[in-house]
């Protein structure tokens, strides 16, 4: 009698605390769950978008659909993988005891509860599309450019964006940037060279949308601080923007279903050399 008493009280007894650094390392199983799964929500756009614009050829369509089908096909066996390893089943049995032992602490949560709950401050707190890009060593002036300085920056932009279709025009002082497929954006850059002080840029597009228009702000503020090389590769960041995650909080939308549309240099931190510049996409409240 006294030895069953005793096994039900063994049996009733929680499980030893988890330490912090298995609690981490099983949010970061979790995280790494819900970016593969983040991956999937473009699959089907992803495997029609070889159909979206015209092919050379049917077996270039056929090819381009082919390669999108066995890198979905890729990303969801990986998924699975991790769902269905002996680490991630610990975690859901933990986490189905912890709710059994503790059903009254715990009840369904909704976003509406906390419509701040994917904001992710940076150090200074939370900042508006208005201020991003305009800090920096060259946040009062560009550098004087001249004409042989933007024929080099576009032809070192072919070199390195041979399927983005790019010119410049002498005439009209403009660079015509159209990103193909899926991005398709048409850019404009005006070049002003005649100030004595300071060369400036004015980017605009032929696309109206609210989207666009906050990609607009967000690199001509940025335009302010940079040279034509910089400027050309934030422009070229934007080729696959409707499917790059965010480089913060590693989803692609946003509590309110944005995309990254903002850009970072995280790289050197100016803007000065052609090259070491790398932008990284940021949704406005990952900034």
């Amino acid at each position: 009698m006294d030895s069953a008493a005793t096994a039900n009280e063994v049996s009733a007894t929680p499980e030893v605390a988890w330490s912090e650094a298995h609690l981490e390392s099983s949010m970061a199983q979790l995280q790494e769950m819900h970016a593969r799964l983040c991956k999937l929500r473009d699959a089907v756009s992803r495997l029609v978008d070889p159909m979206l614009f015209q092919q050379n050829s049917p077996e270039e369509l056929y090819n381009d659909f082919a390669r999108n089908v066995n890198r979905t096909q890729a990303d969801v066996q990986e998924l699975t993988r991790l769902v269905r390893s002996e680490r991630s089943k610990e975690i859901f049995e933990r986490a189905a005891e912890s709710r059994a032992q503790n059903s009254g602490d715990i009840r369904g949560w909704r976003v509406t509860e906390h419509e701040d709950w994917l904001d992710v401050p940076g150090p200074d707190g939370p900042r508006d599309v208005n201020t991003v890009g305009t800090t920096g060593p060259n946040a009062d002036s560009s550098p004087r450019t001249s004409i042989e300085d933007l024929r080099a920056a576009m032809e070192q932009f072919k070199n390195d964006h041979p399927g983005i279709d790019s010119s410049l025009d002498e005439t009209s002082m403009a660079m015509m940037i159209n990103l193909p497929p899926p991005g398709g954006i048409r850019f404009r850059v005006a070049i002003n060279l005649d100030s004595t002080t300071q060369s400036t840029f004015v980017v605009t597009c032929s696309e109206s949308s609210s989207m666009h228009a906050t990609i607009l702000q967000n690199i001509n503020n940025i335009a302010r601080n940079c040279n034509p090389d910089a400027l050309l590769g934030i422009l070229a960041s934007y080729v696959n923007f409707q499917k790059t995650p965010c480089s913060r909080c590693k989803r692609l939308l946003d509590r309110n279903a944005q995309f990254p549309l903002l850009r970072v240099d995280r790289s050197s931190g100016h803007h000065e050399s052609r090259t070491g510049v790398q932008w990284q996409p940021l949704h406005l409240n990952c900034v």
